[in-house]
Parts: C-alpha cells; sequence; structure tokens
C-alpha cells in the first residue's frame, strides 16, 4: 500500500493541472460540507453542557394554542407553586447591560435577572461559591451576583479570593457569591447573573409578558403529562382573572428543540444541498479520472503483462483517488474554516440561536467531530468518484489494449458510454439542486421552480 500511494503522488505531480482541478473541485464540495456540517453539529448534534437536557423544558403562553409568547411573573409564580410535574421551575428576564467598572476601564457587558432556582434547574454547579438561594430575591436584601468563568479570568485574573469581593454594576455595589464553571454561556453572551427581586408591579402586572421561563421534568413524569397539567393550571386562572388570563393556554418546548428554533429545517435542507454539491463534484472527477485511465490504457496493459491482477491495478488506481481525496480534503478544511467565519459574519445569531433562549449558547468551530467528518467524508468521496474508472481501466483486453496504443484509435465505445453517464447524471443533479434553490429562494410551486431553473 505505501508503494501504490508513493507511485500515485509521482503520477499525480507528473500532472500538475488535472492534480490542480481535481484537488480544488474536492475542496470546493468538501469544504461546503464541513461548513454546513459543523453548524448542524453545534446547533443540532453537541451535547448541551448541563445534566439531563432531555428533561429541561422551556415554558410558553400562547393565545389560544397559537404562537409563543413570553410570560407575566405573576403568572410564573403561580404555576410554582402548583405544579407538580417539575422538579424545579424558573424563570428570568430577556437580558440586560451593566455598566461594568475596574479601574478607569468601564464597559458594557450583558447580563440576566433570574429567579433563585434557575441554575437548579439547568443543574449546573458553580466552580467557586455558591448560587442564588430564595433569600436573594427579597427586596431590602444585600445584592448579589454571580460571574461567568470567561468575566472571572479576563477581568479578575482568575482570583481565587473572588467570592465576597464587591463590583460596581451601573453605579451599584454587588457581592460576588459565585463563578459558574468553564463552557456555561447563554444565548445573549450575558456575563453577570442578578436575583431577580420580587417587589412592586413585578407581582401584581399580569399583563407584562416579559419573562422566560424553563423547567425540570420530574423523573417519570413525559412531556405531555406536564404540559397537560399547565393547561388545567391556566384554565383554573383564567376563571380566576377572566380580565387577563382569558383564553391563554401552555405550551412547552424541549431545550434541544427551542435550541435549534426555525433553524432546524434550514440546517437540514442546507446539509442536503451541500450533499448534493459533493455528489456532482464526485461525478465531474469521476469523469475526468475515466478519461485520464483511457489514456494510460497501454501502461495498464503492459501492468497487466507483467503480471499484475486485476485487483493490484484496482488497488493502484483506487489509491490514486484516495491521496486526490486526501489533498482536496485538506484544502476543504482550510476553505471551511473561512466559510465559518462568513457565517459568523453573514448570520451572527447562529451562536446564540434565538435572543429569546434561556439555553446556552452553541459554539460553532472545527471540533474533532467535524475533522473526523471531513475526513471520513475524503476517503468515502475518494472511493466513490475512482471505482467506475478503477474497474473500467482494469477490464482492459491485453492485446486490444496494446493494438489501441499503436494505432492511435479511440477511447472505445465503454468509455463513451460511461462518461456520457457520469455528465447526464452531473447535470441531473445540478439541476435538482437548481430547482430546490429556486423553490426554497422563490417559495413558489415545484413547476414553478423548474421554469425559473
Amino acid at each position: 500500500m505505501l508503494n501504490d500511494l508513493r507511485y500515485a503522488f509521482r503520477q499525480l505531480l507528473k500532472n500538475p493541472g488535472f492534480t490542480a482541478v481535481a484537488v480544488l473541485t474536492l475542496a470546493l464540495g468538501i469544504g461546503a460540507n464541513t461548513a454546513i456540517f459543523s453548524v448542524v453539529n453545534g446547533v443540532l448534534l453537541r451535547p448541551l453542557p448541563i445534566q439531563e437536557p432531555d428533561r429541561v423544558v422551556q415554558i410558553w403562553e400562547t393565545w389560544r394554542g397559537e404562537g409563543t409568547a413570553p410570560v407575566a411573573w405573576p403568572k410564573f409564580i403561580e404555576w410554582k407553586q402548583q405544579s407538580q410535574c417539575f422538579e424545579a421551575i424558573a424563570g428570568c428576564n430577556w437580558g440586560e447591560s451593566f455598566v461594568f467598572a475596574t479601574g478607569d476601564k468601564p464597559e458594557l457587558i450583558a447580563g440576566r435577572a433570574v429567579s433563585s432556582d434557575f441554575f437548579s434547574v439547568l443543574k449546573v454547579q458553580p466552580l467557586k461559591g455558591r448560587s442564588f438561594l430564595p433569600e436573594d430575591q427579597k427586596a431590602g436584601v444585600a445584592p448579589v451576583a454571580v460571574i461567568t468563568h470567561s468575566l472571572w479570568v479576563s477581568r479578575f485574573n482568575s482570583d481565587q479570593e473572588i467570592v465576597g469581593r464587591t463590583i460596581q454594576l451601573s453605579s451599584k455595589s454587588y457581592t460576588i457569591v459565585g463563578v459558574l464553571p468553564p463552557g456555561f454561556q447563554m444565548a445573549n453572551k450575558a456575563q453577570v447573573f442578578v436575583p431577580k427581586i420580587e417587589e412592586g408591579e413585578l407581582l401584581t402586572e399580569r399583563e407584562d409578558h416579559s419573562y422566560q421561563v424553563v423547567a425540570r421534568l420530574k423523573s417519570g413524569k413525559t412531556l405531555q403529562e406536564a404540559e397537560t397539567e399547565m393547561n388545567t393550571i391556566a384554565a383554573r386562572l383564567e376563571s380566576q382573572y377572566p380580565k387577563t388570563d382569558k383564553n391563554w393556554k401552555v405550551k412547552l418546548v424541549p431545550l434541544r428543540e427551542q435550541l435549534a428554533g426555525d433553524l432546524r429545517s434550514t440546517l437540514l435542507i442546507l446539509l442536503g444541498a451541500v450533499a448534493f454539491v459533493l455528489l456532482i463534484a464526485c461525478a465531474n472527477l469521476a469523469g475526468l479520472l475515466l478519461a485520464r485511465t483511457a489514456a494510460r490504457r497501454k501502461e495498464i496493459a503492459i501492468r497487466a503483462a507483467l503480471g499484475a491482477g486485476r485487483w493490484r491495478v484496482i488497488r493502484q488506481l483506487i489509491a490514486e483517488s484516495v491521496v486526490l481525496a486526501a489533498l482536496g480534503g485538506a484544502l476543504g478544511v482550510m476553505l471551511a474554516h473561512l466559510l465559518i467565519g462568513l457565517l459568523r459574519v453573514v448570520r451572527p445569531d447562529l451562536e446564540a440561536v434565538h435572543p429569546w433562549n434561556v439555553s446556552m449558547a452553541t459554539p460553532i468551530g472545527l471540533d474533532y467531530t467535524v475533522l473526523g467528518f471531513t475526513s471520513l467524508l475524503a476517503v468515502l468521496a475518494g472511493i466513490l468518484f475512482g471505482l467506475a474508472p478503477a474497474f473500467t481501466a482494469s477490464r482492459a483486453v491485453l492485446s486490444e489494449a496494446l493494438k489501441e496504443g499503436e494505432r492511435g484509435t479511440s477511447q472505445g465505445v465503454g468509455h463513451n458510454r460511461l462518461r456520457s453517464v457520469f455528465v447526464t447524471g452531473e447535470m441531473a443533479l445540478a439541476l435538482m439542486l437548481l430547482v430546490g434553490a429556486a423553490r426554497r429562494a422563490a417559495n413558489v410551486d415545484p413547476m414553478e421552480a423548474l421554469r425559473y431553473a
């Protein structure tokens, strides 16, 4: 196999034009697939950095069962008091900004005001200190705060005595009681968390739908059971507060589904589209390799005359395909890195999927899973576009190949037919991709999309 690979490199270096075209074609297909898969991995596949995320749900209000809306704080308190299906239930605001000053460098940082059970719902244990207690939410108590690991490192130099230290947030003093573990990051990039103080209109204003609610199901309880119970509570509150609670129901959304939001279908469509791009690239390369192996029929015939069996010839040609795929995969990874950077600029919300999300942000990049996917994709692509030319070339009859080489005859009916199949398949895949893109972009029916294409 090492001899095959060395020979493959020599052959590719002897044909730099063909090698460059093949590697660039593959890099485009593999790079696009890698970039989109990195987003799919971050949003849909990567485990969330909390314990048992499948039991965590976000709770929304819904008007007559349509759409979703944030929750009024008094209703959240009543849900917390009356529900039996949840191990813990917590609320928070969408997010707010604090002027944070250490020394002469004030800066604006994102934060959230949360209820005392917030970190209990997510089962996030502070790296240092503690999370919030119920008494921290009472009016008149000394303000406290929990900060993220990144803020602790960047602005406090990982001070081991950080717990108990006082900081100024928007000209108000807060005592730091905890530091969150590394990796925990909210969708709004919150750097500091403070308790939501329950006082004044917050406890009585039932029409202020401004807060998010997240809960953890008890072991053995299902989403359907919890949603039924919550709607029973909603019906009870509707009869108790007909002026403000009439026609309001409850909808529960699993955390993973909430994290993906409306991007799930879009990402899967994009993944399918770039898969078509890779298939088109493979069909293109198979045609190029077929033409190349046709030009090498005399060389292959001489190999056979010297004793090389059919499988030996196939292995050599497949080795060349895999080397091409490896080079294309390496260049594709670099291209994917650039595409991911472009995606972050065009769609900055990809890493903070929805501004209403209680859930964590989803870092997108080239981790081991994505690199493993790219490696597997490159190998499969190399085998895919190399098989047909290798089998076709290995079937060459020795005497006919030598005669063709002497008199310069054409490549033969078999080669021309197979090349026509590749070209036809490539055009069919391109047309399917074009029709799908036209339909998605113009939001029209399939026949109208076909006309546009």
